[in-house]
């Protein structure tokens, strides 16, 4: 290995690393919120807004991140994003009201949006062989492995700690800055062009804007499915409970992501971006569908399957989503079409997770989750009779390069 490819390798292992720690910490809470609820005395819908409160400033930080990108690189973008979730995690620890909940999510979503697509970014950039598609798999695979592993590791230290809701948080501040040393490894140039340029929307060729607005949605469902999951169903695991279950609840909140990065990792080698989004809808359709049941019969097994069945079905969906976008951009435009990429999807995960929690205030948490699913499952059958009637241009985007993905998606 030459040395460009040896720092190349640095930089790409510290990317995911760094990016693995703030997605873990950004998703440690989800099998805290009903202990957090009972303790601090709040109810269904401001713990859905604690929840998407990550949004409401993780979207402004992901439009802004690729101006300081391109000004200052992605080193200095993703060191903020890093002392940013330090500072999330500590309020998390401290825990001592609603509010403090609320400036602990907002310091999260910043440090997601700060970066995500930088580290995505340069994820593509640093591959060590120059393979962009393999470093636009290894970010979905991390972003889907760390997101649901937050939830499984939370749930693990809060059922063996003396502290069950400060434990996690103490020791992702020290994975934290374990990801800071690791940024000495990232070169300062990368990402920078040293020109300042004023927030836009990605350009994309007119050719493929259509395939590019269909993965934003294809992501953007799937991860409202994965915002159910991380946010209100282990609540509703609690309930079914009849108390604290901190393993069984992080279990249904990762399991889905868990299932999701393997399955990244093993289909990717056989099935194209195209293939991937339509294929993870229509087993995204399956796993609602099994949700809806067990939240109606009160089945913890239930819900736990829906989570491996929609694990894998969101796995491939954003794997497609994600290689898709990568692949129909260059180096330039690829962080702003990233950024773009990222704010459709987590608009998702916000608007969808505060209806839920406002309609559990009427007709109760389980009826909440029922319409949720109801609603899901029109819009992806929608998706994917849009999708099919733009399946030539969607082949041509994923078959770019690549004549054997080009048969198979058509």
């Amino acid at each position: 290995m030459n040395g460009s490819m040896a720092k190349n390798a640095a930089a790409f292992r510290v990317s995911a690393f760094a990016l693995s720690v703030l997605l873990v910490g950004a998703n440690l809470a989800s099998p805290l919120y009903a202990t957090f609820a009972h303790q601090l005395g709040f109810d269904s819908l401001i713990l859905t807004m604690i929840y998407a409160t990550y949004v409401g400033t993780l979207i402004p930080s992901l439009v802004l991140a690729p101006v300081l990108a391109y000004r200052w690189g992605f080193r200095s973008v993703v060191g903020f994003g890093l002392v940013a979730m330090a500072a999330g995690v500590g309020l998390f620890a401290i825990g001592t009201s609603a509010g403090v909940l609320f400036a602990a999510r907002a310091m999260q979503g910043v440090a997601v949006g700060m970066s995500s697509g930088a580290l995505s970014a340069a994820l593509a950039q640093t591959e060590p062989r120059g393979d962009v598609s393999r470093g636009a798999v290894v970010a979905t695979a991390v972003t889907t492995f760390a997101t649901g592993a937050g939830p499984v590791l939370a749930g693990a230290l809060a059922e063996v700690s003396a502290w069950p809701t400060k434990a996690c948080f103490l020791a992702e501040g020290v994975a934290v800055f374990a990801a800071l040393g690791g940024l000495l490894w990232v070169p300062n140039e990368l990402g920078r062009s040293g020109v300042w340029r004023a927030p836009r929307l990605p350009r994309i060729p007119g050719g493929r804007r259509r395939s590019f607005w269909l993965a934003c949605c294809y992501s953007a469902l799937a991860w409202a499915v994965t915002a159910a999951f991380l946010s209100v169903v282990p609540t509703l695991v609690h309930d079914l409970v009849g108390g604290p279950a901190f393993l069984a609840s992080g279990a249904a909140a990762g399991a889905l992501l868990l299932l999701s990065g393997a399955t990244q990792l093993v289909s990717r080698r056989w099935v194209s971006d195209a293939v991937a989004q339509r294929m993870g809808a229509l087993v995204l359709v399956g796993a609602l569908a099994i949700l809806g049941l067990g939240s109606m019969t009160g089945s913890v097994t239930a819900i736990l399957v829906a989570a491996s069945v929609g694990g894998i079905g969101q796995g491939l969906a954003f794997m497609g989503a994600l290689g898709t976008v990568t692949s129909m951009t260059a180096d330039a435009e690829r962080p702003t079409a990233l950024s773009g990429f990222y704010v459709v999807t987590y608009l998702a995960v916000g608007v969808p997770v505060i209806g839920i929690g406002a309609c559990a205030l009427v007709f109760g948490l389980a009826a909440a989750i029922e319409l949720f699913v109801g609603m899901s499952l029109l819009l992806l059958v929608a998706l994917l009779v849009v999708s099919h009637s733009s399946q030539l241009a969607t082949c041509d985007v994923a078959g770019v390069g690549d004549p054997r993905r080009r048969s198979s998606d058509c």
